[in-house]
């Protein structure tokens, strides 16, 4: 019995542990973050400093991949350890010079750098409402660890607006640029994660109910209640500008009702024709 029961237990760790792994479609390692911006005008430079402006990049891509539950992430840390064992390095990856060996890359499937060339409180645009801008522009690679046509090469563009009564740059009121460069970098976070997300694991429909309910495959990692999600015809790839807005022509709009950890559920906005399943979908990112 205790055999019996023993092997019982095994099998019991086996399943869980399968189906704790089938939730990841890869590995992700967030290699070099870097900083080369001279835009800095109203920044807090003991708050905002290029070091501060990083750890707050990287800590916030992190945990904003890993939240999705699709990805395995690794910090810089635990990547740069991963790749020490096997005697290569970091830039070895970035040049693709060990494309091609899927062996040695077993656990490891794409590495993703970037680099800060704009980050500040920038002049007010003519026709916007507020006083100043956030920026945060960040351009990014995302590497293809065994296979160089996986790379993706980009950037995102963040933008917030302060309120009219914070004036954040005119009267000089550093305790609201601070919170403005806060919101800017939180917004460069999102915008980086969905374009990866967009890229490797598509949001799509997952169920459609008789009632016109609709399931899709993520959850409150990605997606939040009152979001709005555009989804597209079959076929046709989503895709998001630099600005973090979807492109194309989409089919129908629907609105996030209520987000489970691994599923969201939503209701029809407005749709051009019936929706199926396995259409893909676009968040359309809330205005900061």
């Amino acid at each position: 019995m205790k055999r019996i029961a023993g092997l019982i237990s095994l099998a019991s760790i086996l399943i869980s542990s399968a189906q704790v792994h089938a939730q990841h479609v890869g590995t992700i390692g967030i290699g070099d973050i870097t900083y080369t911006s001279n835009v800095n005008n109203g920044a807090r430079t003991d708050l905002h400093s290029p070091d501060n402006v990083l750890s707050a990049l990287n800590s916030g891509i992190v945990a904003n991949l890993t939240k999705i539950r699709k990805f395995k992430v690794l910090d810089y840390p635990q990547l740069t350890a991963r790749i020490n064992e096997q005697d290569r390095t970091l830039e070895g990856y970035y040049n693709s010079s060990y494309t091609g060996n899927a062996l040695l890359q077993a656990g490891l499937d794409y590495i993703l750098k970037a680099n800060v060339s704009e980050f500040g409180i920038v002049e007010q645009e003519s026709g916007q409402p507020g006083a100043a801008i956030g920026l945060m522009v960040i351009e990014f690679k995302l590497i293809g660890v065994a296979d160089a046509t996986n790379d993706l090469g980009s950037k995102v563009i963040a933008r917030v607006y302060s309120s009219k009564d914070q004036k954040a740059e005119s009267a000089g009121d550093k305790a609201a640029a601070e919170q403005l460069l806060d919101r800017a970098i939180q917004q460069g976070v999102k915008q980086l994660v969905d374009q990866v997300v967009t890229n490797l694991f598509p949001l799509r429909v997952m169920k459609i109910a008789e009632d016109g309910v609709i399931t899709l495959n993520y959850g409150k990692g990605l997606l939040s209640v009152g979001d709005t999600v555009k989804v597209y015809p079959i076929g046709t790839d989503t895709t998001v500008d630099e600005f973090g807005e979807p492109v194309g022509v989409a089919i129908s709009s629907l609105q996030i009702t209520s987000t489970e950890k691994k599923f969201a559920v939503a209701k029809i906005v407005d749709t051009q024709q019936e929706l199926e399943k396995g259409q893909k979908g676009q968040r359309v990112l809330n205005g900061s």
